[in-house]
């Protein structure tokens, strides 16, 4: 086929074939050659910034490979000419694409091209009405589960402050652009010697409601921060809460109380006070450690006492932020609008409100704030944060993480005159005196406070190259490469509603007793009725965790044991051969589509999975003589771990074994109690059955 440039009639006109030599020599601007993986146009504003108008070829596809291995040169090709075309010989009338739009052009290519040559359509002939359509099916799953999921494909704002409701719209509108490209250079490109697109794609609908659609449907895949990545991070952070927290707190009060002692004359008098004060702290040994949990301040990382200390209170922030979102499930902004101040009646941060539990067996804390996304203006609302046993102390890891925010950030609150309860700490050399040394936070800032956190208190080096659930190789690459530079706060939201469903073993046991209490929380009130704030995401966890299970169980690296099993398993065999020979992103794609057509409703246990199929067969509501009204839920009142085994809507998993272990050590140990201590053993029936069910799980989940 011969594939000849053509340049407006204001240009001298090129007919040279690709596979003429003549073409890799080609100027296509000042800077850049035809051949040349990268193409570096101008800035359309005298001064503007070059980066944002290269384009760069070597695009990554879902195999690994790279849009310019010698295997992809034949699509590489008519996308040359599709771009060429863009800048040089627009069609359709429209005005053509300036070098600062090439970022635009980027971003559609890398969302858009992968898909075209994982489907095998490596010409714009190939790509018909179907192709389409099926492009738009798997979009959302593309951007959501995978590395389409981009935030520089948002043009407006700094991408550090866009949540992911703005980043899943900016990577649907780019992947359907490239489209419209595509069709709108159809003449160009068959003066190239490509035969375009036959059709027009989606020809009755608008791009922008087209990139509504598929970023809502989206919403409900994003990816949680991998937990790789967040267990270790959120493990540093409970750290803080205790001993540590306590520690940096008294030696900055030692520091305050030591530089205004009234005797001090002179600013430098008082500064070498505060310095004496700094040096001589001594931290806490924890835990029976034979050594303080760190060095005295200016010891560390080469600092002056002063910095170090600063630096410890900034973490002292950072990890106190971390826990109260990973535990609430609120959003940076969120976070933003805690008001500070203590509770003189209960002790109490003056955010938290304390309530007994309907059924009086807990009490129940709630953390008050404001949302202000997807609402005209800022609405006050309340998050669980969580919950304790009536006559128990100890108080949720939330709320002792407020206290400590509220005592941090105190001083410097005063010296603002702000009633926020975070603020931001400026300057380089210590924590400040006047009001310039503070700032009123912002969701840029606490991101940043993440970051610098993440890189000094994780162990990059000992994560893996690939996390459990990948839907791409190498995927913890970046993170360890950056240092935790790619976090990004409103991610951890998608984890808290995971881990409300299914604690995260490796979780210290703190915070795996408080998702545990918050999961106790969804029993006891039925999901907090249907206008709670953590509710948004519960849907989109638990459908995340069936296709975690799915995959699992295609790949044969879980067993599932209960009456809904078999019937499930059987439906797995025919998703199992449409998976074969597909990539990561690929077999996710497919997987969450299943679950999307399957319409599966799946409630989460410590014990196992509630996926009701019919009314008719669910043992909690046949307990008590109904059936529910509308959509299929369990009866949380009347169900049981004893009552949902013989239910043919319950299935177990691997991931459950711990369950029944624990319920079979139990039982085993009442029974050799009893025995010991001569109890009838008609009383034991119980006991027994439930030691042989949990026995008979437990055989059934295998070794896996």
């Amino acid at each position: 086929m011969t594939k000849a440039i053509e340049r407006p009639s204001t240009n001298k006109a090129h007919s040279i074939s690709d596979h003429d030599n003549a073409i890799a020599d080609i100027l296509v601007t000042e800077r850049s050659r035809w051949s040349d993986v990268r193409w570096q146009f101008e800035p359309k504003k005298v001064g503007g910034h070059s980066y944002s108008c290269r384009l760069n070829w070597s695009i990554e596809l879902d195999d690994g490979s790279k849009l310019t291995d010698e295997a992809n040169l034949e699509v590489l090709a008519w996308l040359k000419h599709l771009v060429y075309g863009l800048v040089n010989d627009p069609g359709d009338g429209a005005s053509a694409l300036s070098g600062s739009t090439m970022g635009q052009v980027q971003a559609s290519m890398r969302i858009a091209v992968p898909w075209l040559v994982s489907n095998g359509l490596t010409l714009p002939k190939q790509i018909t009405e179907e192709a389409t359509d099926r492009f738009l099916e798997d979009l959302p799953f593309r951007i959501a589960l995978g590395k389409d999921h981009d935030e520089s494909t948002c043009r407006k704002g700094s991408a550090r402050d866009l949540d992911e409701e703005s980043v899943l719209l900016g990577s649907a509108s780019a992947g359907i652009r490239f489209f419209k490209y595509l069709w709108r250079q159809r003449l160009s490109l068959l003066k190239a010697g490509f035969e375009p697109m036959p059709t027009e794609p989606w020809p009755r609908q608008g791009y922008e409601s087209l990139g509504k659609h598929v970023s809502a449907k989206a919403r409900g895949w994003i990816s949680p921060l991998p937990e790789e990545v967040l267990v270790p991070l959120l493990n540093a952070a409970l750290g803080y809460i205790g001993s540590r927290g306590n520690d940096i707190l008294n030696v900055r009060d030692q520091c305050e109380e030591a530089y205004r002692l009234p005797d001090l004359k002179g600013r430098s008098v008082r500064l070498l006070a505060q310095r004496k004060a700094a040096t001589q702290f001594s931290f806490s040994k924890i835990d029976g450690a034979d050594q303080p949990w760190r060095p005295p301040l200016g010891r560390l990382d080469s600092t002056t006492p002063m910095a170090d200390l600063k630096n410890a209170a900034k973490d002292l922030g950072a990890a106190c932020c971390l826990i109260v979102q990973a535990t609430t499930g609120i959003r940076v902004s969120e976070l933003c609008s805690i008001q500070a101040g203590s509770n003189a009646k209960t002790g109490l941060p003056q955010c938290i409100e304390q309530r007994v539990s309907p059924t009086g067996h807990h009490d129940q804390f709630f953390l008050k704030g404001a949302v202000s996304k997807g609402v005209s203006y800022p609405t006050r609302t309340t998050w669980l944060a969580g919950q304790r046993r009536r006559g128990d102390s100890e108080l949720p890891l939330c709320v002792q993480a407020l206290a400590l925010l509220d005592r941090l950030f105190g001083p410097y609150r005063e010296l603002l005159g702000s009633n926020a309860l975070l603020v931001s700490i400026m300057g380089r050399n210590g924590l400040p005196k006047k009001a310039g040394g503070v700032n009123h936070s912002s969701v840029t800032q606490i991101n940043r406070q993440y970051k610098f956190f993440a890189k000094r208190k994780v162990d990059w080096d000992a994560l893996p190259n690939e996390s459990a659930y990948a839907t791409e190789l190498n995927d913890l690459l970046r993170w360890k490469d950056s240092r935790g530079a790619v976090l990004r706060g409103h991610s951890i939201r998608k984890n808290y509603a995971l881990w409300v469903h299914a604690v995260n073993p490796s979780l210290l046991p703190a915070l795996q007793r408080q998702f545990k209490h918050v999961n106790m929380q969804i029993t006891e009130l039925g999901y907090w009725g249907s206008s709670a704030p953590q509710l948004e995401h519960f849907e989109s966890a638990s459908r995340r965790l069936v296709a975690r299970m799915i995959r699992d169980k295609v790949n044969g690296e879980i067993a599932v044991h209960g009456r809904r099993s078999s019937v499930f398993t059987s439906e797995l065999e025919k998703l199992r051969a449409r998976l074969n020979g597909l990539s990561l992103i690929g077999q996710w794609t497919e997987i969450g589509r299943w679950v999307e057509q399957s319409r599966l409703d799946t409630f989460h246990t410590e014990y196992g999975i509630c996926m009701p199929v019919s009314s008719a067969h669910m043992e909690c509501w046949a307990r008590v003589g109904q059936r529910p009204v509308g959509r299929l839920y369990p009866n949380y009142g009347a169900r049981e771990a004893g009552t949902c085994v013989g239910c043919k809507s319950f299935l177990m998993h691997s991931s459950h074994k711990a369950f029944w272990q624990k319920r079979l050590r139990d039982c085993e140990d009442s029974l050799a109690r009893a025995m010991r201590e001569e109890v009838d053993a008609s009383s034991l029936r119980e006991i027994n059955r439930r030691a042989k069910q949990a026995r008979r799980i437990v055989e059934g989940l295998g070794k896996a």
